[in-house]
């Protein structure tokens, strides 16, 4: 192989694990940076896209939301239990109105950026609901996201979802997902104002992203941001 060919293979290579990134607070599911979660447990996928096939890491949240034994595959009946308790305890809880934030890792790269969907779910994955997007430039440079949980959302336990559509590199969806504890909610999130989130790239439908385009949501929901 040529010296500039393999310059090129490598780079490419580069582009495609760079491209890559996880949410780091609030823990993810079975996150391997959470203490609480055993070491039996923890996933070390939070940072791959979820797959196209929709075997591995399918829509929504990499399958973590399954049940225990289809989510962690050869560990023992005493481990899918654990597996089971640990994916439930809530990582933070926010007051409804509150300002928030999210962090993405720093062992990730932005890529170019692309397109970020924040969604609550109080159905444990069933439906979604979209409450802020931001289309273009996310995420930044600072691997950060703040945004306001809606005043109107429901009190009780939720699956937070962050989810990226990257400007550069694969046709890739990445999502990671954090179970939440509302307090001091409204009466629901309508859904004219907070709609299901975009899904592309994930093999559960035909839609798919332009490399070089940072995604414009067809429905974004009430909540916007334009990078």
């Amino acid at each position: 192989m040529r010296l500039s060919a393999l310059f090129v293979l490598l780079a490419s290579a580069a582009g495609s694990v760079m491209a890559h990134m996880e949410m780091i607070d609030p823990f993810p599911i079975l996150s391997p940076a959470n203490p609480a979660v055993s070491w039996e447990v923890k996933n070390y996928n939070m940072m791959a896209p979820l797959t196209w096939s929709g075997d591995d890491l399918p829509y929504p949240c990499k399958g973590y939301l399954m049940t225990a034994p289809a989510k962690v595959g050869l560990l023992s009946e005493s481990r899918h239990n654990q597996a089971d308790r640990q994916e439930r305890i809530s990582q933070k809880t926010w007051p409804a109105g509150s300002s928030q934030s999210v962090t993405l890792g720093p062992n990730g790269a932005t890529h170019r950026g692309g397109s970020c969907q924040l969604s609550l779910s109080y159905d444990y994955g069933r439906t979604w609901q979209v409450i802020l997007s931001i289309m273009g430039g996310c995420p930044t440079d600072t691997h950060r996201m703040d945004f306001v949980l809606p005043s109107e959302a429901p009190s009780g336990e939720a699956v937070f979802s962050w989810s990226w559509f990257n400007h550069q590199g694969n046709r890739e969806m990445y999502q990671n997902c954090a179970i939440i504890t509302v307090t001091g909610g409204g009466d629901g999130l309508s859904p004219a104002d907070y709609p299901p989130p975009f899904v592309a790239n994930a093999g559960v439908n035909k839609c798919s992203t332009v490399e070089g385009v940072d995604p414009v949501f067809p429905n974004p929901g009430k909540n916007v941001r334009f990078g």
